[in-house]
């Protein structure tokens, strides 16, 4: 019964699909103090906020992991949630 619960907070059934509930997060974050250029990606992550993949500025092709990144932080950055 354990594993019915957590699985049924990564995912959601949809006409017999089963899909995982991911969220867009669009970094907006001001670098302009910064030396050096740095681009603002879209990342994709999961309800526990482990970072599934991501979206390069600029480009629309989702580049999904072989296992969620763990240690991913919004600390110090700012982002906005996309309806996707």
């Amino acid at each position: 019964m354990e594993k019915i619960e957590e699985l049924s907070r990564l995912f959601t059934v949809s006409r017999g699909t089963l899909i995982m509930k991911l969220s867009y997060l669009k970094e907006i974050t001001d670098w302009s103090e910064a030396n050096y250029s740095v681009p603002n990606h879209t990342y994709i992550v999961n309800k526990e906020m482990q970072l599934v993949g991501y979206v390069k500025t600029g480009t629309k092709e989702e580049i999904i992991f072989k296992s969620p990144m763990k240690q991913f932080s919004k600390s110090r950055r700012k982002f906005v949630t996309l309806k996707r």
